[in-house]
């Protein structure tokens, strides 16, 4: 996976390496951490600016992935979109903090409402359900796109994969569905996941229920819920 480090500093690919020294310091300064305490947006765009600067910061650096990055067509269309200023409050407890600079777990349960005949419900039996569950894409092995394909920081979750939505006092977090999670946007992806990473699968399960369960009680059946991703970006 080739990674476009000229789109996370707003310049397109072959920018003189003047052009890559402003671009980092606007966009540094920008979203430095002391100017945005408590930021874990603010703090990610920082980071992955960094790295961009770090992989472009010499002439030969400059040539060799303009280079690799001209070797994939579909990037000769693709417009460069800039960072979104994503302020948010100096709330968050000391407890969210250290879980929001930890790598977020994927949500892998699946909730389902199940019918099930007033005969079973009364006498207990096994039922038989199909449901439906997302596992890593087997042509790209999760990533989302082959070694040709390009990466490019998703700019709507700053490469955090989440997003953060106000309704007033209420603050809660959100995947991102520009990017499915991932923190990147992939140029030419993988036809068989459209750069997803995961495929859906049907798959039919034969549970036990109790005799005399209530109506609506729930269940958990463990090893049953989405795949997680085995690799990436």
């Amino acid at each position: 996976m080739i990674r476009n480090y000229f789109a996370d500093l707003e310049l397109l690919p072959g920018a003189t390496l003047a052009e890559v020294r402003s671009a980092f310091r606007r966009l540094a300064k920008r979203f430095h951490p002391d100017v945005h305490p408590n930021d874990p947006v603010a703090e990610e765009s920082f980071k992955r600016i960094q790295e961009a600067y770090d992989h472009l910061d010499s002439p030969t650096k400059i040539t060799r992935l303009k280079n690799r990055l001209a070797q994939v067509k579909e990037l000769r269309t693709s417009g460069i979109t800039k960072w979104k200023d994503q302020r948010r409050p100096a709330t968050e407890k000391e407890g969210d903090k250290k879980k929001s600079k930890r790598q977020r777990a994927e949500n892998l349960d699946i909730h389902l409402n199940l019918a099930v005949q007033g005969r079973v419900i009364e006498r207990g039996g096994r039922e038989r359900f199909q449901f439906v569950f997302e596992k890593p894409c087997p042509t790209c092995r999760g990533r989302g796109g082959s070694e040709r394909s390009v990466a490019i920081t998703c700019k709507k979750c700053a490469g955090v994969g989440t997003y953060q939505i106000a309704r007033g006092a209420l603050h809660w977090k959100k995947t991102c569905e520009e990017c499915f999670g991932k923190g990147v946007n992939v140029i030419a992806p993988c036809g068989t996941c459209s750069g997803k990473g995961k495929v859906a699968e049907r798959q039919a399960v034969e549970i036990q229920i109790p005799e005399g369960v209530d109506l609506h009680q729930e269940g958990c059946l463990k090893g049953l819920g989405h795949m997680s991703l085995t690799k990436r970006f």
